[in-house]
Parts: C-alpha cells; sequence; structure tokens
C-alpha cells in the first residue's frame, strides 16, 4: 500500500511540474518575436479586413480634435488615402487626384473621402489650400498610431522625416476595407491614385 500512495505521490508531482512547463512555454511563446509578427499580420490593411481601433486628430473651429476610427468608419462607406509628407512632390499630386473625384466616389453612395498623414492639422490646412483640395476631410494620424498599428510606416529619418505612413489608399463599408492599395516605394504614385481606386470599386 506504501508503496502505491508513494507512486500516485510521484505521479501527482510530476504532472503539476509537466503542468508549469507548459505554462512557462506558453507565455514564452505569447511574448515572442514570432508571435507579435503573427499579430501584427492578422492586423494587416488588406481587402476583408477590418480597420482597426484607433484615433486620428482633425481640425475643427476650436482646434484640433481627437476622434476615434469608429466615429469615422462604422456604419459609413468611407475612402481613405495616407499620404507621407505634406508639401512633397508627389502628395502634392495625390490630394488633387482625389479632390477632383470626390462627387464620383459620392454617387458611388461613399460617405467620406479623408487624406492622411502623420503632419499636425495646422500643416494639412495649410497643404489642402495650397492644392485647393477643398472637398477633402484631411486628418492627422499623430504620431503614425494607426498606420503603425497594421505595420503601414517607414522610417525616413535620413531625410529629416521620422517615422512616415507608406502611401496607400482603401475603400471601406463599415469598417470592413472592400478595396486595398499600396506604393512598393512611397515616393511614387501608381496604384494609389483616385482613377485607380474608383475603378476597382463595384
Amino acid at each position: 500500500f506504501n508503496k502505491k500512495f508513494s507512486y500516485i505521490l510521484f505521479l501527482i508531482s510530476n504532472l503539476s511540474a509537466i503542468t508549469s512547463i507548459k505554462t512557462m512555454f506558453a507565455r514564452i511563446i505569447k511574448r515572442s518575436p514570432y508571435n507579435n509578427m503573427v499579430y501584427l499580420a492578422n492586423r494587416s490593411f488588406k481587402t476583408g479586413s477590418q480597420i482597426p481601433s484607433g484615433s486620428v486628430f482633425r481640425l475643427t473651429d476650436d482646434g484640433p480634435q481627437k476622434v476615434s476610427t469608429d466615429d469615422l468608419f462604422k456604419n459609413k462607406k468611407v475612402v481613405l488615402f495616407a499620404f507621407p509628407a505634406a508639401f512633397t512632390g508627389t502628395c502634392a499630386n495625390q490630394l488633387p487626384s482625389f479632390n477632383a473625384k470626390v462627387d464620383e466616389f459620392k454617387k458611388k453612395g461613399v460617405d467620406a473621402v479623408y487624406g492622411m498623414s502623420v503632419d499636425n492639422v495646422f500643416t494639412l490646412k495649410a497643404f489642402q489650400k495650397e492644392t485647393g483640395a477643398d472637398k477633402l476631410q484631411l486628418i492627422q494620424d499623430f504620431n503614425s498610431e494607426l498606420s503603425g498599428s497594421v505595420g503601414k510606416t517607414f522610417d525616413g529619418s535620413g531625410k529629416g522625416l521620422g517615422v512616415r505612413t507608406t502611401r496607400y489608399s482603401l475603400y471601406a463599408d463599415n469598417g470592413e476595407i472592400k478595396q486595398y492599395f499600396e506604393e512598393e516605394n512611397p515616393g511614387t504614385m501608381t496604384v494609389t491614385d483616385a482613377d485607380t481606386l474608383l475603378n476597382a470599386m463595384k
């Protein structure tokens, strides 16, 4: 009897040790860089994915206002394009491209067309005036928080720009991305013009 009892205690103690080891490895895996990469991949912008929860800034009569992505996208059809930096060559062409097509987007049921960069809202307002893009709503991706959460940034520190959004455009219905385009080189505009997105929309 004593031998059997000792054997049972041995199994119980080893079972506890195995459970502890499993728990330890689960925690390690959860914190691993690989798991982080999988997490980011699951949140990446792509057709069929959801706009992540977050916030951006827009300029109102009372100054900068923080607004949630739910306020911008929930129960709405939205076009959003992101550009790296105001007052730069390619970006100065992208804004007029979308501004000229706002009415056509709205004929397809789009509620709002947003242009977004990391530049502060006052710079965006001046850029909007400079480019005559008065039909657009420009918003600030402060610290690249929205774009960064889905891996859509690049480091432009070598040119004094810091971390910037990549150049992309999308159409979302109730927060679900229906069409998505992104430039391989954020300094170019080959697939993120308004016509490309407009033609892709059904």
